[in-house]
């Protein structure tokens, strides 16, 4: 079945196939992250079917996960197939009794970071996503034991795992229509 490359989840799915292409070239599979897309409960139930499963428990992380729901604004030009702001997550498993020093020695530096900045890089470099100046407008935040949030940050875990995690909001990503098969 052919990707319809007018939907976002696949168009970004094939970022994330960038990406991976880029870590098969250095032969380093710690980095290759995997691609997964919905409501974090959903990302969280799927990722739990894979543990029954001896392959696929080992095929789970690195994750890029884009969080579902996300507006599509349509009708701004011409060009513009349409804009999205998207959320996503960039999650690795983590030891839960690391302090933050130590989360930050193995897992952010040697394993999200590098995905983080490729995944940018791969971002700029698209022509789906034509940025003005060559920037990618996001926020980036950091989250150590990613889970549910709570009053003093973080409670709880939401994929049953301990994860470390970066979320990216992106702002007003285009799409535009002379790339994109329609």
């Amino acid at each position: 079945m052919a990707t319809d490359r007018t939907y976002f989840v696949d168009l970004f799915g094939e970022i994330i196939s960038r990406v991976r292409d880029e870590y098969d070239t250095t032969n380093d599979p710690v980095l290759e992250p995997y691609y997964m897309y919905g409501h974090p409960a959903e990302m969280a139930k799927r990722l739990a079917f894979k543990d029954r499963k001896a392959v696929d428990k080992f095929r789970k992380f690195p994750l890029v996960g884009l969080i579902t729901d996300f507006e599509e604004k349509h009708g701004e030009s011409l060009d513009v197939l349409y804009s999205v702001s998207p959320s996503i997550i960039i999650v690795d498993k983590t030891d839960k009794n690391y302090i933050s020093d130590a989360r930050y020695v193995n897992t952010f530096k040697p394993v999200l970071y590098p995905i983080y900045k490729l995944l940018i890089s791969k971002l700029i470099d698209s022509a789906e996503f034509k940025t003005p100046k060559n920037l990618v407008e996001h926020n980036k935040t950091d989250r150590l034991f990613w889970g549910a949030n709570g009053i003093y940050g973080n409670e709880g875990i939401i994929f049953n795992e301990h994860l470390d995690a970066i979320q990216i909001d992106f702002t007003n990503l285009k799409i535009y229509k002379g790339f994109v098969c329609q």
